[in-house]
């Protein structure tokens, strides 16, 4: 009776500690955790897109590999049954926490709408056409291409193809003349100082990987082609 008595009230402290959140070390187990990383610290999405991060552990020899996840914005990105969904455009921090020793590991994401032209289109134009090369490969499905002036989208990427010659088409928009400083003002001033021609730089965002690319170099706006099927613009980023 006195060995019942003794086991059933093990039991009751040990439900106490669980309750309580403790955890048990078990003779011949071992929960050392040092750090946790996570396999990607900055991501870029597209609105809808989901991603679900790996997480390694040094050292990998503890019981509870589970990580507690939180964004600290969830109007940007959000976590769904672990997996991580965009949902709006913006910039967030998400955070992987080891369930045991609370470890921390952090990712920077960036999310933006789909890229797409809106239908008044400014009235000049300029055409790229372009020879894209990604860390030395062609451009693969999956991939956008687009043109920015500073934040805004003056062009999206359509693949074309000429007799056996694939390229990338960009048609470029401005609300400029391209005809140089002298002869831009701003459109809704009088007597404003002249604007210089725009600078234009273009991206390409990976879908497959959520990983965004941007050209090192930049391309004034001046109305005219650059590149042709014989003779393509090269476009290389890394």
């Amino acid at each position: 009776m006195r060995n019942i008595l003794k086991f059933l009230s093990l039991l009751i402290v040990a439900f106490a500690l669980v309750s309580c959140g403790d955890l048990f070390e078990f003779e011949g187990e071992t929960s050392d955790l040092n750090k946790i990383t996570l396999d990607r610290h900055t991501l870029y999405m597209m609105a809808g897109d989901t991603y679900q991060f790996s997480v390694s552990f040094e050292p990998d020899t503890l019981r509870n590999k589970s990580v507690y996840w939180m964004s600290n914005n969830v109007n940007v990105a959000t976590f769904e049954n672990g997996v991580l969904v965009a949902t709006g455009e913006g910039e967030t921090t998400v955070t992987g926490i080891s369930i045991e020793h609370q470890c921390v590991d952090t990712c920077h994401v960036v999310v933006s709408y789909g890229w797409y032209m809106p239908e008044n289109y400014y009235p000049f134009d300029m055409v790229v056409n372009a020879d894209i090369t990604v860390n030395g490969q062609p451009l693969k499905e999956g991939m956008q291409v687009a043109a920015f002036v500073g934040t805004q989208i003056r062009g999206i990427g359509v693949q074309r193809k000429f007799f056996d010659v694939t390229y990338t088409e960009l048609r470029i928009y401005s609300p400029l003349k391209p005809y140089g400083p002298n002869e831009n003002q701003h459109p809704l001033e009088t007597n404003a100082e002249p604007i210089d021609p725009e600078k234009v730089v273009f991206r390409v965002y990976d879908r497959d990987s959520q990983t965004m690319y941007v050209s090192s170099e930049t391309i004034t706006f001046d109305g005219l082609t650059h590149g042709y099927p014989s003779n393509l613009y090269p476009l290389n980023f890394k």
